[in-house]
């Protein structure tokens, strides 16, 4: 495979019925998408041809840290028994998901450790995630939702995507003066990565906690973060540019991502104080 595959498509076409969880479900697939069906690229040695692409390895590695970030959150609502052995523990999952993205055969602090490789990790993680999900369709594990959950995990999402505007922003800043910047398509698809991760995230989590949003009347503003995403997601230039700022010539890409990142954020961070009662 010597072209680049980056899947940033809207709909997901989940089964309907199949789960307890879309978040879960989400999370699922769009493991099983990236390390199966499309294969995952950032660990590929180099007599792969895949091993020269450079976009979409990035684009995966950024899609793969909000996944992790998401189940890392996830952890502090879901409760397995750890008394049940046949149940992995969500925090057990996160982990994994968590597991460098360019390991193929040796760990990447040390080339003479044999380690397993990303993709292995990552199957196991989505493995465990079905399991949690069944767990918790079976009443076997718990996930009490409320409105304290709900703003601690938006809050949570809010803060990385602050993180990403602000690595969009420094490298705008420090590249922009060079003639070619050579490293802005590298920050730029891996943002872009994580733009759609949570995208398709947090439209998940829309309809796990339908009944609070109603009834916080908060789907309006819920709409607006997921549609700041979504105009992040249409951002798909066929050459990436890191322009100077007020150029009239050239455009900063990674601006107008950061811009739709920090609107989003806004949006969530007002969605999380109204759940607190502010």
């Amino acid at each position: 495979m010597l072209n680049e595959k980056i899947d940033r498509g809207e709909n997901l076409n989940l089964p309907a019925g199949e789960s307890y969880s879309r978040s879960l479900q989400t999370i699922t697939f769009l493991i099983n998408r990236e390390v199966n069906d499309n294969i995952w690229t950032p660990n590929l040695p180099l007599f792969f041809p895949s091993y020269f692409l450079d976009n979409m390895p990035n684009f995966q590695t950024g899609l793969m840290s909000s996944l992790a970030t998401s189940s890392s959150l996830l952890t502090t609502q879901i409760n397995c028994p750890v008394e049940n052995k046949d149940i992995p523990q969500p925090a057990g999952a996160a982990k994994l998901l968590a597991y460098p993205g360019n390991v193929w055969l040796f760990a990447a602090d040390n080339k003479l450790k044999i380690a397993p490789s990303s993709s292995s990790q990552y199957r196991k993680a989505r493995k465990m995630w079905r399991q949690i999900d069944n767990a918790l369709a079976a009443n076997k594990c718990f996930w009490p939702k409320n409105d304290a959950g709900l703003s601690e995990l938006v809050s949570g999402i809010a803060a990385d995507l602050d993180k990403t505007a602000q690595s969009l922003e420094q490298q705008s800043f420090e590249g922009a003066s060079d003639w070619v910047d050579y490293q802005a398509d590298d920050v730029f698809y891996h943002a872009a990565g994580k733009v759609y991760g949570y995208w398709q995230f947090l439209s998940a989590l829309a309809q796990d906690y339908k009944e609070i949003l109603v009834a916080k009347n908060l789907y309006a503003e819920w709409t607006q973060a997921t549609n700041a995403l979504a105009n992040a997601n249409a951002v798909q230039p066929l050459w990436v540019r890191n322009g100077a700022p007020g150029s009239d010539f050239l455009p900063n890409h990674l601006l107008t991502l950061a811009y739709y990142l920090q609107k989003c954020e806004n949006i969530l961070m007002k969605i999380s104080s109204s759940l607190k009662g502010n």
